[in-house]
């Protein structure tokens, strides 16, 4: 088993986990030591699951880490020690986590992962991890801030806090993500905008607000991004927003991990998205401009404008060159007389038992079903031996700000010893 020490010197010693190249001794190159040498972690397929496992090693459990893809500290040095780590989140460990095996990888040293786990901010209960509530972590308790005079250059801040430098930064007043349930930490915030962190801005101080819940602000950091002309929400004609107007993306080297990055920006835990060879959806607008050309994502971007690309309009395409995608759900609920909840759970789909499904754990199927502004209309269960569907969850624990219900914990159940499943009705 590994330890949970940090170290950020050079020298190998017994510590398992270091971070290389960073301002702060939580932020850096990944590093493990393994057989005596030190190595690094590839990006490949790594997600906010596999930071939060690493962050939880160091002491930084509570964390929202930021990713840094191909190699943002700099290139390691030696052995790229694991690829496509596939962890859930509350592993106490990587060992824990399936990986492709030590040194099994095709990984260079330019594809060398980095986290930032030093981050005191969060946004929860939104339908991808580029929006929702904004909390902030003080005292060890996670709150909210009010939106009392909180405008743009407050939402750039946090933004960039989170790594979206780039990103359009949209405000959302009123409790539009729900409301919080600790304490209203921020009030009056008054940044520049060039801030590193709010702490720097200027607020009333910790805690001193005259605010309710219902004034809790919202924050999307992301290009906005939709999907044109098809049958379901799920698929259609990529279209991106940027200064002032929506475009098209050129299919010139688009492949899956692009569109993997579009499917999770759009709230669609999408492991296998669809590319069709042909755009099957809608006429296209002559005026429409194609705004990104030779798109290359890793695939563990948060956000389309993080990705190589020509720059923003600079493109030899034409509109009819432009591409299209379906975001194939690993989740879904039957549509006949009753809707059974169904997930896709290590390439098998089936039931989710109903004992211990509440509220949290519905909020996030919902969520992932692409129900952005969602009610829940009703949580019941049915005999599961009246079904012919295997039950391939039990005993789940989400938080309800996951953005995928297999990231909670949860048990594996193949044996069919679960008495009910779920049935979910989520309405817009």
């Amino acid at each position: 088993m590994l330890g949970c020490i940090v170290s950020t010197s050079s020298s190998s010693d017994e510590s398992p986990i270091r971070f290389e190249g960073g301002k702060t001794k939580y932020e850096g190159r990944v590093e493990i030591f393994h057989s005596g040498h030190w190595g690094t972690i590839c990006s490949r397929n790594f997600d906010q699951s596999d930071a939060k496992v690493i962050c939880g090693m160091i002491g930084k459990p509570l964390v929202q880490p930021i990713i840094f893809p191909t190699s943002h500290f700099g290139g390691g040095n030696g052995t790229v020690w694991l690829s496509d780590l596939e962890c859930i989140g509350y592993e106490t460990d990587i060992s824990l986590c399936g990986n492709s095996g030590w040194a099994r990888g095709s990984c260079g040293h330019d594809e060398d992962v980095g986290l930032n786990c030093d981050i005191q901010v969060r946004l929860t209960n939104g339908s991808s991890s580029t929006e929702g509530r904004v909390e902030v972590l003080h005292d060890n308790i996670w709150g909210t801030i009010c939106n009392t005079s909180f405008d743009i250059n407050d939402a750039k801040v946090i933004c960039g806090m989170l790594g979206y430098k780039n990103a359009q930064a949209t405000v959302y007043p009123g409790s539009k993500f729900g409301k919080g349930r600790n304490d209203i930490w921020m009030d009056n915030l008054d940044c520049i905008g060039n801030e590193l962190d709010i702490s720097n801005c200027s607020f009333r101080g910790w805690g001193e607000s005259n605010c309710t819940h219902l004034m809790d602000v919202g924050i999307a950091c992301a290009t906005p991004v939709r999907l044109i002309g098809g049958s379901k929400p799920t698929e259609g004609r990529v279209e991106v927003y940027h200064n002032g107007n929506w475009g098209t993306i050129c299919d010139d080297m688009f492949d899956i991990n692009d569109a993997r990055v579009l499917c999770h920006t759009l709230g669609f835990s999408s492991s296998h998205p669809v590319i069709p060879k042909l755009t099957p959806y809608g006429s296209f607008s002559s005026s429409s401009p194609v705004l990104m050309d030779d798109l290359k994502c890793l695939g563990t971007e948060t956000d389309i404008a993080n990705c190589r690309f020509n720059g923003w309009g600079k493109s030899d395409c034409t509109y009819r060159e432009s591409i299209s995608i379906s975001c194939d759900l690993d989740i879904r609920t039957k549509s006949n007389s009753i809707e059974i909840l169904e997930v896709k759970v290590f390439g098998r789909w089936g039931t989710v038992c109903a004992d211990g499904f509440g509220y949290e754990e519905a909020t996030v199927a919902c969520r992932m079903l692409g129900y952005q502004n969602h009610n829940i209309d009703r949580i019941e269960v049915y005999p599961s031996k009246t079904l012919l569907d295997q039950v391939v969850m039990t005993n789940i624990k989400c938080f309800g700000v996951e953005h995928d219900i297999r990231k909670c914990q949860f048990n594996k159940d193949y044996s069919n010893t679960c008495k009910n499943t779920v049935v979910l009705k989520c309405i817009p």
